[in-house]
């Protein structure tokens, strides 16, 4: 799990189940973009689970209700895990998102910070694609 910002976490699915790990983070809310529902125990007082697909064939309204679930869950309960599978692509992407239409920062400039502090991250680019031609 990596902090990219003072709230928001990208991690894998492994990581959102173990609930020491949340704990010592300081993680209430709990966001999962990957295709299989997860069950979170204390610490999580809420999660969503909004299933995007890691490429191709995603429905622009699922990014859109993703990134403000993000932003409600910022707002409402503080740190933040994001996560899909393995925390790679869609969960980088999600956060991407979020910065880039809720904190006005460039896309390419969201991208380059999520990197810095999770140099794993792996955007397919028909993602990347993807959300470069959503409207907003």
């Amino acid at each position: 799990m990596d902090w990219v910002t003072e709230q928001i976490a990208i991690g894998s699915q492994q990581e959102a189940q173990d609930a020491r790990t949340l704990t010592d983070a300081g993680v209430r809310a709990v966001l999962n973009v990957g295709i299989v529902p997860v069950w979170y125990g204390p610490p999580v007082e809420e999660h969503a689970h909004i299933a995007l697909l890691d490429g191709r064939g995603n429905n622009p309204r699922d990014l859109a209700e993703a990134v403000a679930t993000l932003d409600r869950f910022v707002l409402e309960r503080g740190r933040v895990l994001v996560h899909c599978l393995g925390g790679w692509s869609r969960s980088p992407c999600v956060v991407a998102c979020y910065l880039w239409q809720r904190q006005h920062m460039e896309l390419e400039a969201a991208l380059d910070l999520i990197r810095s502090r999770r140099p794993v991250i792996q955007i397919k680019p028909e993602l990347l694609e993807f959300v470069r031609q959503m409207r907003w």
